[in-house]
């Protein structure tokens, strides 16, 4: 149509799905309470999603009233009911009427123009969140973590391997009898030689005894000559606990880490709603630029002739093109 060659190119075009990504984003992130672990977040986030969804509702119960407008204001019918030979004075009342109509219809539109400028001042007014402390704070506890666990990992690796070691000297006391033998008690070099008849009874060497004590003596740091053979097992016990309490460390730890990186994660996502945020400005910017100049017609058409409504009824119709597109666009996304 000729007489639009004059607005910005592409001005038909309202790529209104940058604008209801943005909302789709913003609400997802909050009803999944994406951000719950950072409350201030989290509500910034709420803040967004419900001045993206108040807006878009507002935006369109104002593309309906377009619609209505246009339909219930339809100037095709008055330009084929004109009749060029009809007496002037009917030809001015159509005139009139048609004019009226196109009031109503700017008017409308500038209802919406006026909407779209208080949802950029509404939005604007939330400012975004700024993650970068709590992402670099959460980057310190995942380098901590993994020293850590490290660190758990080595201690539980020693504890393992003392208690094998224990498990397997412990195996030959008990070979020998060594706690019926001698009272329950752990004995001397002198009583192991003393008994060392009754001990190869059990198949098992007094050599092969001494050398289980010894090593008793170094995982639990003990002398063991005269301890008794309960307090060995109870030490048994303890460094069994000790290293099950290190796996359930290690536990916690992994867990831990993967909270954290969970949350770290979320935030770093947090760039693509501050992006989703900036594309909604832009849309709704887009979208305003593009029915300014618009309104600016229908404002300032003056319906003197036939002529005249022939060319604002192009530039009507355009506009209910323009409008049923960004409602085709809106139902598609529900």
């Amino acid at each position: 149509m000729s007489n639009l060659l004059q607005f910005p190119l592409g001005w038909d075009d309202p790529q209104f799905d940058r604008v209801l990504r943005a909302g789709t984003a913003y609400l997802a992130a909050y009803q999944d309470s994406r951000y719950a672990f950072l409350p201030l977040l989290h509500e910034r986030v709420e803040r967004h999603a419900r001045c993206f969804d108040d807006n878009l509702k507002q935006l369109m119960r104002h593309v309906d009233r377009i619609i209505v407008a246009i339909k219930s204001n339809d100037l095709s019918e008055l330009v084929q009911e004109i009749d060029p030979n009809d007496d002037p004075e009917d030809i001015a009342q159509y005139l009139e009427v048609a004019q009226d109509a196109v009031g109503e219809i700017a008017a409308k539109l500038n209802d919406q123009l006026g909407q779209l400028g208080t949802a950029l001042v509404q939005i604007t007014a939330i400012p975004p969140y700024d993650p970068s402390v709590e992402t670099t704070r959460y980057q310190r506890e995942l380098d901590k973590l993994a020293a850590d666990r490290q660190g758990c990992e080595r201690e539980l690796a020693a504890r393992g391997e003392a208690l094998a070691g224990l498990d397997e000297a412990i195996k030959v006391l008990e070979a020998a009898k060594v706690e019926s033998t001698f009272s329950g008690l752990l004995p001397t070099t002198g009583q192991l030689k003393a008994a060392a008849d009754m001990i190869a009874a059990g198949g098992v060497s007094v050599e092969a005894v001494q050398s289980a004590l010894k090593r008793i003596g170094e995982i639990i740091g003990a002398a063991m000559e005269g301890m008794r053979y309960a307090a060995l097992l109870e030490q048994r016990r303890g460094l069994q606990k000790n290293h099950d309490e290190l796996q359930v460390q290690l536990t916690a730890m992994a867990r831990d880490r993967t909270r954290i990186e969970t949350q770290r994660q979320h935030l770093e996502a947090y760039a693509d709603l501050i992006t989703s945020r900036e594309e909604w400005q832009a849309g709704i910017k887009r979208i305003a630029v593009q029915l300014k100049p618009v309104w600016d017609r229908l404002a300032a058409s003056s319906i003197d002739d036939v002529q005249a409504l022939k060319k604002v009824n192009e530039l009507i119709y355009a506009l209910k093109a323009y409008k049923k597109k960004m409602k085709a666009d809106y139902t598609a996304g529900l």
